[in-house]
């Protein structure tokens, strides 16, 4: 089960390693948009050169987090200070801040999205249909590119359906695994 960049990174171990994977859930997932200019505004602007030292300052990066929070809850209600603060205290840590903007400035792919196709386990795709981060017509270019591949849509939902709709999503994979 891989979601956003974790699904990027199933994918392709899906792909290279095909006999230790007997299904693959992929959940909002990277591996068609991992070019820098097909990410996400946000992840493309703390990527750029120098917005590690910008990240280092606490009240731009906890208004940074707050941001990226609003872009991938589709309800705002559930980007609360608490919530913030919980997503804040990893990048808090010396030096993350320069390793994500590291992260995000490289243009590393995996191989995708041309392994995609060479995934042969049975696959779930679920998608959001309030995804701001990752189109919901990058799950039907995973079903068109997975032979065993069928899509699961969660509604009222953004980028990170494990948050915003757990139940809906538990449920999905209890079906399927």
């Amino acid at each position: 089960v891989g979601h956003s960049l974790g699904g990027a990174v199933a994918s392709a171990f899906a792909a290279a390693e095909p006999h230790r994977v007997a299904r693959l859930v992929l959940i909002d997932s990277a591996g068609f948009n991992l070019e820098p200019e097909d990410r996400p505004w946000l992840l493309r602007v703390a990527g750029s050169p120098g917005a590690s030292a910008v990240l280092e300052n606490l009240p731009v990066r906890r208004r940074v987090v707050a941001l990226g929070l609003r872009q991938v809850f589709h309800d705002d209600g559930r980007v609360t200070p608490e919530r913030v603060e919980e997503y804040l205290a990893p990048l808090a840590r010396p030096g993350a801040a320069r390793f994500l903007s590291r992260l995000l400035g490289q243009a590393t792919a995996m191989g995708l999205p041309e392994a995609i196709g060479r995934v042969r386990a049975p696959t779930l795709v679920v998608w959001c249909a309030q995804d701001e981060w990752v189109p919901i017509a990058d799950a039907d270019r995973f079903v068109a590119a997975i032979p065993a591949a069928r899509k699961a849509v969660i509604e009222a939902c953004g980028h990170v359906p494990q948050e915003e709709r757990p139940q809906e999503l538990v449920a999905l994979l209890r079906e399927f695994l």
